[in-house]
């Protein structure tokens, strides 16, 4: 009885061992099936990625080393191709190299031979060489050099306090106006004045001699905005007097290839593609890499208003501008009419001719006074252009159907915009 009760005891006793021992640890998963547990395995979702895998160039730690895309710098200059080393091959070539003029992308940013002084690295036509003091594409360099303008101010009237055009000084004085002054003879049969800056080219086109002129005054009262010389073009006699006939008018029996026929719109009418009795100024150039804009003023006078207002038989004046890939006209009013006698702006002109006149004694002495026509006023007109593109701006009046009844407009006060957003406008000068 004894022992059996002895037996029990020990039994139990083995029981309660049993329990109390740790139980066996669990082996860690292999997620990814590649042979590594997530223990060892860096990317155990990966089954590419375990230690002593492949190291390929894909940002990415593969053999688990804690390296990424080690053994890749052959050239030993601390860039791999996969960290931006375009020529691995070469330790003087990498993206924290210097770019010298050899032929050579040293830098790896896609240029050869910029960054240097030698190189135009903002796009403006210059290199620190040839004088530019800001050739950095990120800090406005593209608008500062010797071929831009010297800007006093700022949007807020205070000092700019910036060498825009390289020549050492800071805030100068710099004439961005044409005011066809008394000055050198381009051509030779007339002075024209400092046309804005950078004027590479300018003068007359097609035309006859007698249809274009620079005067100080035109008519009995009519005088430049600015300066005291303006430009006179015409499809017939460019002089004024009582004395001058302007209808019918002048013919000079000439015609010319349209060089920009204008399409149909509001009351005007398709241009042809010949005109007659056509007269051009012309200025070609390459704009100011700071100029935004263009502005000028131009007083426009026709015979052909009021009686052919929204017929065939229309003198035009246009103003064709071209720089970059700007190409337009940009003489047209809010109703879509170009510089004609269907223009919304003549409104100087004998209060018999139409409701919108208001007098014409500022026509006296022009030809176009007493019921002949009517004339728009000094009007100021604003255009885009591309910053240093290559410009070409023609002004010209012309005949559309014959060279009969004549028409005249006077330019004045060219001048760069330097402002950005500038819009084709034109507004009354009071």
């Amino acid at each position: 009885m004894m022992t059996h009760k002895l037996m029990s005891m020990i039994i139990l006793s083995l029981s309660f061992a049993a329990c109390t021992e740790d139980p066996p640890a669990e082996k860690v998963g292999d997620a990814d099936g590649d042979g590594y547990a997530a223990d060892v395995d860096c990317r155990d979702f990966d089954r590419f990625t375990y230690p002593g895998a492949i190291e390929p160039c894909d940002n990415i730690d593969n053999d688990c080393d804690g390296l990424i895309d080690e053994d890749f710098d052959h050239d030993q200059d601390g860039f791999s191709s996969c960290s931006g080393d375009c020529s691995d091959n070469n330790p003087e070539i990498n993206p924290q190299a210097s770019d010298v003029v050899n032929g050579l992308d040293d830098d790896c940013d896609g240029i050869v031979d910029n960054n240097n002084d030698q190189f135009d690295d903002d796009g403006d036509g210059y290199t620190e060489q040839q004088g530019d003091c800001n050739d950095n594409i990120n800090n406005g360099g593209a608008y500062i050099g010797p071929r831009s303008i010297e800007i006093q101010v700022d949007e807020l009237g205070a000092p700019e306090l910036v060498d825009n055009d390289c020549d050492g000084q800071i805030d100068e004085a710099s004439n961005l106006t044409c005011c066809f002054q008394a000055g050198v003879q381009v051509p030779d049969e007339f002075e024209l004045g400092q046309f804005g800056v950078y004027l590479d080219e300018f003068g007359w086109g097609n035309g006859d001699m007698r249809s274009h002129d620079v005067v100080s005054s035109f008519g009995d009262s009519i005088t430049p905005t600015d300066g005291n010389r303006m430009i006179v073009l015409s499809t017939g006699l460019a002089t004024s007097g009582a004395n001058v006939e302007r209808e019918p008018g002048t013919d000079f029996g000439d015609a010319y290839d349209h060089h920009f026929p204008l399409l149909r719109s509001g009351c005007s009418l398709d241009d042809p593609d010949e005109v007659n009795d056509i007269s051009e100024f012309v200025i070609e150039t390459d704009a100011p890499t700071n100029a935004f804009g263009v502005a000028f003023d131009f007083y426009y006078m026709t015979s052909h208003f009021a009686e052919y207002v929204c017929t065939p038989n229309e003198d035009t004046f246009s103003t064709i501008v071209e720089s970059g890939s700007i190409a337009n006209n940009v003489i047209v009013d809010s109703q879509g009419n170009y510089g004609n006698h269907n223009y919304e702006h003549i409104t100087v002109c004998d209060s018999s001719l139409s409701p919108s006149c208001m007098g014409d004694s500022e026509l006296a002495g022009t030809g176009y006074e007493g019921g002949v026509g009517g004339g728009t006023g000094w009007l100021h007109t604003t255009f885009p252009i591309s910053p240093g593109a290559k410009t070409t701006i023609r002004f010209q009046v012309y005949e559309e159907i014959d060279g009969n009844n004549d028409s005249t407009v006077l330019i004045d006060n060219f001048r760069w915009i330097l402002q950005d957003n500038v819009t084709t406008s034109t507004t009354v000068i009071p």
